[in-house]
């Protein structure tokens, strides 16, 4: 479904960027005559010490977003996809059918701002960009999930700061591939890990689960430093790291 997006953060260029996409679109593709790339880079004029966008400036640059939209999206009946922001840039990225009257349409938007601007063009049948560069991997996709957890049980009252045990889960085709991991798992030096179990679902081509309890924070970097270091290692045995899950946790403070 078209309009869901969802934002990680990942290095680009060597500078750490942000890559915000309309991921409910990949339900609708391929997309017939959406075959050009357009793209436009706005230098922000006063990004933060990391690049970013300041919260002065966002207002400014979203509204840089709606004029785009409007050009874009509204008159040449393209779509946007992708917004790229750090390195002190920010990029609109879209799709259209045709370039023609592509620049016109942008200078008209950006008219009324006193930013530097550049646009590039490239044909892309396959949408090579968005899959290649935007869509995030599937590890970029477990952060994704990571952010909205913790951001359900903060909602709930959760005090991320608090150590508690976390469940994480990984699945394999085998048993011997489920133990390997197991073994990886009890040979970590840092203390705070606990195989709890490995178990095979119903039937005999089910996959084979590891159980694994960390003390740990639920913070996002602590959280991510923790699936990080899961997901690789059960990646490499040719496994899958499922995620993980926990029991609401109070500050003692609101205890009571």
């Amino acid at each position: 479904m078209r309009g869901v997006w969802d934002f990680y953060m990942c290095p680009v260029d060597n500078h750490l960027s942000s890559i915000a996409l309309d991921m409910g679109i990949t339900e609708e593709l391929p997309l017939e005559k959406m075959d050009w790339l357009v793209a436009v880079s706005v230098e922000l004029q006063n990004p933060n010490e990391g690049g970013f966008c300041s919260p002065e400036e966002y207002p400014v640059l979203t509204e840089i977003e709606d004029h785009l939209s409007k050009g874009l999206v509204q008159t040449l009946g393209g779509i946007q996809v992708g917004r790229v922001t750090g390195g002190s840039t920010r990029d609109f990225l879209f799709y259209l059918p045709t370039t023609s009257g592509v620049s016109e349409q942008v200078e008209k938007a950006m008219k009324s701002f006193t930013y530097t601007y550049k646009i590039h063009q490239q044909e892309e049948t396959k949408w090579q960009t968005y899959w290649e560069f935007l869509y995030p991997n599937p590890w970029q996709v477990k952060t994704i999930q990571n952010r909205h957890l913790i951001e359900e049980l903060v909602g709930q009252g959760d005090d991320s700061t608090q150590i508690r045990p976390v469940d994480h889960f990984a699945y394999f085709e085998t048993e011997d591939h489920a133990k390997e991991y197991a073994d990886q798992v009890k040979g970590w030096d840092e203390a705070g890990w606990k195989v709890e179990a490995i178990s095979q679902g119903e039937g005999e081509e089910s996959a084979w689960a590891v159980h694994v309890i960390s003390q740990q924070a639920t913070d996002l970097i602590t959280v991510n430093q923790k699936s990080a270091k899961l997901f690789e290692a059960a990646y490499h045995i040719g496994g899958e790291y499922d995620g993980w899950g926990t029991v609401l946790c109070s500050s003692p403070d609101k205890v009571n």
